[in-house]
């Protein structure tokens, strides 16, 4: 017998109509022939876009929508937001974006123009609490999306010491991967930061001056900072939008503060990047 699988977040047409039908039912403002009516014509329309293909749908498994079917997944990704767990929300879209294989900004605009606005044309009760959240997705990977991003430039002659101080990092839990800090000069990759702005920017600070001078300058007073901030993402949802005035703050209050936590994340900072370069001999 063949063995069905599936993500928690994939747009599959079956647990779409469930947690619709399910939602519609918990609808407490609509009548019980509304409901039925509204519940009868959402699996109809699923119906007539599975006949298009020979799939009886009530028979199959699973059937799962990727960006790339096109109208029919935004559609159907719009149902299935009406009524999902506004607390995971984010990770539902952040799965789709993280899937999408063609132009990230038809990506942004289908959310925005299609799918914000069909979630709001359908949802028959006060839907603001989700709407909040899709559009604040939204004008995040807008902001990310548009912003000139500055690839950091690392001295190819010391590749070595990258290597360590990356794997450095994922074993005292700062990045999420052994080589993530290493692929953010050598493939651009956006990474999760899972400790505070303060260690990421004094780590990066560090390595811009003497002896640990390996980050070159892109031409740009301070472009480290402006490199931070399209590379990198913190682990905290809410501090995720960090912008470049602020981590100018985060510098000088981490470099020029004594603070007890500062003075923290300054000793495990210097200790990680002493241990890499002992770590080459």
């Amino acid at each position: 017998m063949a063995k069905f699988e599936k993500h928690v977040y994939d747009v599959d047409l079956k647990e779409v109509y469930r947690q619709y039908q399910d939602g519609m039912n918990n609808v407490e403002i609509i009548s019980a022939n509304s409901k039925q009516f509204h519940i009868e014509h959402f699996k109809k329309n699923i119906e007539f876009y599975c006949e298009s293909f020979d799939i009886n749908f009530d028979l199959s498994p699973m059937i799962i929508l990727k960006s790339e079917n096109g109208p029919p997944f935004w559609i159907y990704l719009s149902g299935f937001l009406i009524f999902y767990r506004v607390d995971k929300i984010n990770l539902l879209l952040d799965y789709h974006y993280k899937k999408n294989t063609g132009d990230n900004s038809v990506f942004i605009n289908q959310m925005e123009f299609v799918v914000l606005d069909h979630v709001k044309r359908e949802s028959l009760f006060d839907n603001s609490k989700r709407l909040d959240k899709i559009s604040k997705w939204i004008e995040y990977k807008k902001r990310i999306f548009k912003k000139a991003v500055i690839r950091p430039k690392w001295d190819t002659s010391n590749l070595s010491f990258l290597k360590k101080i990356s794997e450095s990092l994922f074993r005292e839990h700062y990045t999420k991967r052994k080589m993530d800090f290493y692929d953010v000069f050598f493939s651009g990759k956006i990474i999760t930061w899972k400790k505070s702005p303060e260690s990421l920017i004094y780590l990066i600070n560090k390595l811009t001056i003497p002896p640990n001078n390996y980050i070159k300058s892109a031409g740009i007073d301070r472009s480290y900072i402006k490199a931070a901030e399209g590379h990198f993402k913190f682990y905290d949802q809410e501090n995720e939008l960090v912008h470049r005035n602020d981590l100018k703050n985060v510098l000088y209050n981490v470099t020029k503060r004594s603070y007890p936590a500062h003075t923290e994340t300054r000793n495990s900072i210097d200790e990680i990047i002493r241990k890499s370069k002992s770590n080459l001999v």
